[in-house]
């Protein structure tokens, strides 16, 4: 099942809320980049909904998938951005799609990092359009991607306050072979056991929470991974007091996290309870 940490906030709404989508917009700790939403058609195909920037891990993730052809697009063709996402539009309807650098996104193989232009966060207007949208498609499931700010050591030159994904370097350290992982993804869907409740996901594979391991060649050692665990759940606090979250449910899972599933547990004490896969 791979390493990943993750929390799962049931919330007590039918979807996004206008509160907790202006506190996933532009915060300290995370800055909205891209939303992508997508849903089932009634007779067949799928209805899809792209938002901003940073949209290519979305959509790469569900045609590897063998998902349907869509059956709609909606692009924000008012919002900043628009050419690209009539781009990603486009590729999205041929079914020809290889994951790629944004736009708004740059690599810096020896930091090991990814980092996405100030201009790209969204804001409110951006976004008119996925309201009256997810009214209209009250099942679909939201993928909301953003930077994070990140403690490293030494920050050198590179905007930290701005980091998008992790590269995971193969055999031949080619850029064009380099994983890029999201360092954090989160996610918004209809809770089908619980009409009119949905669960929010934050979801992460990245080593910069863990103290072994020196993620992002070696920037990232004890105090900074400290550090960014903090953030993270200080942020996971933060939505679940926004979003008035019932429950929250931790997971734990690959030897990497599980190693530190002590350290973890204490980070997110009083924020989530541990469940799920741990060991």
């Amino acid at each position: 099942m791979g390493r990943y940490l993750k929390t799962s906030l049931e919330i007590p709404t039918p979807h996004l809320s206008p509160a907790l989508t202006r506190a996933l917009l532009d915060g300290e700790f995370f800055r909205t980049t891209g939303v992508g939403a997508m849903t089932g058609h009634p007779g067949g195909g799928l209805d899809w909904f792209l938002g901003g920037y940073t949209l290519e891990t979305f959509v790469d993730h569900y045609l590897r998938r063998g998902m349907e052809g869509p059956k709609s697009i909606e692009t924000c063709p008012a919002a900043p951005g628009a050419a690209y996402r009539a781009r990603i539009a486009a590729a999205l309807r041929a079914r020809f799609f290889r994951d790629a650098l944004a736009d708004c996104e740059r690599a810096d193989p020896s930091a090991e990092t990814t980092f996405v232009d100030a201009a790209a966060t969204l804001n409110e207007d951006d976004l008119a359009p996925l309201g009256p949208w997810l009214g209209q498609h009250a099942d679909a499931a939201v993928s909301i991607h953003g930077t994070v700010s990140l403690a490293v050591d030494p920050v050198g030159g590179e905007p930290w306050s701005r980091a998008f994904r992790e590269l995971v370097p193969k055999a031949d350290a080619d850029l064009l072979k380099l994983v890029g992982i999201p360092f954090l993804k989160v996610g918004v869907s209809p809770n089908p056991f619980s009409p009119g409740h949905c669960t929010l996901t934050l979801f992460t594979e990245s080593r910069v929470w863990l103290r072994a391991g020196g993620a992002l060649a070696g920037r990232v050692g004890p105090a900074q991974a400290d550090e960014n665990l903090r953030l993270l759940a200080t942020f996971t606090r933060m939505l679940r007091e926004v979003s008035g979250a019932r429950s929250a449910e931790l997971s734990i899972e690959g030897s990497a996290f599980r190693d530190e599933a002590d350290r973890l547990r204490a980070a997110f004490a009083g924020i989530a309870d541990e469940g799920g896969p741990s060991g």
